[in-house]
C-alpha cells in the first residue's frame, strides 16, 4: 500500500480540525487540560533527542547522526489526527527514547569528500568499513527507499526466497496509521481519567524501543534481523553481504 493510501485512512477535512482527534465529537475539555486546541505542528530537533556519540568516530571518519526512531518530518507529521491526539497527552517525537546515533559520514576520506567520489564500488567500501566499526547502520540519504525483503528475514518462517516490497517509512507509516485507529477506540474522553493519555505516550515509546531493538541488530552477526527498518541502502547491502557471509 502507497503512503498517501496509509494515510487517507486517518486524514482530516477541515471540519474534523475541529473536533477533538480522540473521540471525534465536539471540542471539549480534555483531562487535565483546559479547552486546550490541539495542534499538528511537527518540529524535528536531533540535537534534543540526547544521542550519544559513537566511540572512535572521529579516529575512523565517520561521523555521529542523531537519528528519530519513529521519523518527525516523513512519518509522525504525516498522520495529522495522531499529531493532534499526541499534542494533547503532551507526547514529544523528540524525546531520548525516539533518538539513536548512527555512522554517517565526515568528510575528507584522504582528502576527498564522500559525496564526491563516483566509484560506487568504493563508496560502498567506505560505508562497510564504519559500520563494522561503528556498529550501527550507514545513515546516509532518505529513508524512503524501497527494498525487495525476504519474507523470511522478518517472520523467520523458512520460507525462502518470497520477497516482498518495503521501506522504513512506510513500515512506520503503516504501524502510526493502525495506533491511530487503536486509540480512537480507547475512551480517554468517557472515562475523565487525567492519566489516560499515558497509553499512548507508553505506547508511541514502545514502538521506538521496539525499532531501536531491530536496528541494534548491527551490534551483532545477524545485522539482517534489522529488517524490514533500514534507514540506508548501503545498510540493507550490508546485511545482504554478513546474510551471505561475505562480510
Amino acid at each position: 500500500m502507497e503512503i498517501n493510501e496509509l494515510v487517507s485512512v486517518v486524514v482530516e477535512g477541515p471540519a474534523d480540525k475541529e473536533k477533538c482527534p480522540f473521540c471525534h465529537k465536539k471540542a471539549h475539555d480534555f483531562p487535565g487540560k483546559k479547552r486546550m486546541k490541539p495542534s499538528t505542528k511537527v518540529v524535528s530537533d536531533p540535537d534534543a533527542l540526547g544521542v550519544q556519540y559513537l566511540e572512535g568516530a572521529k579516529e575512523s571518519y565517520y561521523a555521529t547522526a542523531a537519528h528519530h526512531l519513529i521519523s518527525a518530518i516523513q512519518c509522525y507529521s504525516r498522520v495529522k489526527r495522531l499529531v493532534r491526539m499526541g499534542s494533547l497527552i503532551g507526547y514529544d517525537i523528540n524525546n531520548k527514547i525516539n533518538g539513536i546515533g548512527l555512522p554517517t559520514v565526515w568528510n575528507p576520506y584522504s582528502g576527498q569528500n564522500y559525496g564526491d567520489i563516483q566509484d560506487e564500488k568504493e563508496k560502498q567500501k567506505i560505508a562497510f568499513r564504519m559500520m563494522k566499526k561503528a556498529k550501527g547502520q550507514w545513515h546516509v540519504g532518505h529513508h524512503a527507499f524501497e527494498i525487495n525483503l525476504p519474507s523470511r528475514w522478518v517472520d523467520e518462517s523458512g520460507e525462502d526466497e518470497v520477497c516482498h516490497i518495503v521501506s522504513y517509512d512506510t513500515t512506520v507509516i503503516q504501524r502510526l496509521v493502525e495506533l491511530t485507529l487503536c486509540f480512537a477506540m480507547i475512551d480517554i474522553c468517557k472515562d475523565n481519567d487525567e492519566d489516560a493519555g499515558s497509553v499512548l505516550k507508553d505506547t508511541m515509546n514502545d514502538y521506538s524501543n521496539e525499532i531501536k531493538e531491530h536496528l541494534e541488530a548491527f551490534k551483532g552477526s545477524t545485522p539482517w534481523k534489522s529488517a524490514p527498518y533500514f534507514v540506508s541502502e548501503r545498510a540493507f547491502e550490508y546485511a545482504v553481504a554478513a546474510k551471505g557471509g561475505k562480510i
